[in-house]
């Protein structure tokens, strides 16, 4: 585009030229056929006229040039202007000052969304954090909180009874046993206050200073089996998650000796088994595993896997869960790794 208009003006320039000679030698009577033929006068002319309508090409992309080096120099200040948010200094272009209006409208909307996304996602974090304290108050008020009260009842009566060293023995047992489960019931709550992430380690690590830990603070004997590769974070994620959530609802509920974790990976697929010898239950009747089982079951979706679940009344409880794997994922996290 740039070279037909200096090639326009150029033609232009030489014909212009052409023009007012030839009309010039016309009011002075000159045969300019004559004049153009004789003695190579034409010839210099038309050197002359080439030479004056480059000189006008060079003088017009001059003239661009020193007008870009103006607007750049002008163009620079308007869009740090544009970027603090304020009213620039108009560049007396209009096709220039419309796109910088464009753009400092687009740039502007831009903020705004940014900073409407940053408030939601700050009142969504104060939503989970409201709701988790509330869990968490709850928990403390229904169990530990409850419990607490019913041994200091039964201490406070054994100051005022008059039974025996027997009927006192036997009352203290139980005030021992309702101790044992609020420290139970601590130890859940603290198990759900892990974190989310698994602090830069890698899923295997985590689950066995996790299961470490549960074996050592309570009656479980726990086994870990783990044949796996580097995984995708997200699902490590979630598979810590589940696991946690298995572990608290059977520390809660099961009234188990032993808890199984297996942890396999094969071509294309990981599985996740989880088993205890607890009490079981009835999954048509029994709704306190429920909201636990839920939990599980989203994660296990979100990985677009399936969870069976196999359990009876005092058979335990096992959960097998498949999470396919996709090739693309393995290769991805084997060159990060």
């Amino acid at each position: 585009m740039r070279k037909g208009i200096y090639f326009f003006i150029f033609s232009a320039t030489f014909g212009l030229l052409f023009f007012l000679i030839i009309k010039f030698l016309e009011v002075l009577n000159y045969n300019w056929v004559e004049i153009w033929l004789r003695d190579w006068i034409g010839l210099q002319i038309l050197a002359m006229l080439f030479v004056l309508s480059l000189g006008a090409v060079a003088l017009a992309f001059l003239a661009q040039v020193w007008r870009a080096q103006t607007i750049r120099a002008r163009l620079h200040p308007a869009l740090e202007q544009i970027r603090r948010g304020q009213s620039y200094t108009s560049l007396d272009d209009p096709i220039l000052d419309s796109d910088l209006r464009a753009l400092g409208q687009s740039i502007h909307s831009l903020q705004q969304k940014r900073q409407e996304t940053e408030n939601e996602n700050l009142v969504e974090k104060a939503m989970v954090v409201t709701q988790e304290r509330q869990r968490i108050a709850r928990d403390l008020h229904d169990t530990v909180s409850q419990e607490l009260f019913a041994a200091s009842m039964i201490v406070s009566g054994l100051r005022q009874s008059s039974l025996d060293a027997a009927g006192i023995q036997k009352e203290l047992q139980g005030v021992e046993g309702i101790l044992n489960t609020a420290q139970n019931d601590l130890r859940i709550l603290l198990l759900h206050l892990r974190p989310r992430e698994l602090e830069g380690r890698n899923l295997v690590s985590a689950l066995e200073t996790l299961l470490a830990e549960v074996e050592e603070k309570s009656l479980l004997k726990i086994r870990l089996e783990v044949s796996v590769d580097q995984l995708p974070s997200e699902i490590e994620n979630h598979c810590y998650r589940i696991v946690q959530e298995f572990i608290s609802n059977t520390l809660r509920h099961a009234e188990a000796q032993h808890l199984e974790v297996y942890l396999k990976q094969t071509a294309g697929q990981l599985q996740l088994k989880m088993v205890d010898d607890g009490l079981g239950f009835n999954q048509q009747e029994n709704k306190e595993f429920h909201y636990g089982l839920a939990n599980m079951e989203e994660r296990v979706e979100d990985m677009a896997g399936r969870m069976t679940l196999r359990t009876a009344p005092y058979q335990g409880v096992a959960i097998d869960i498949r999470i396919p794997i996709l090739k693309g994922e393995q290769d991805e996290n084997s060159i990060s790794g």
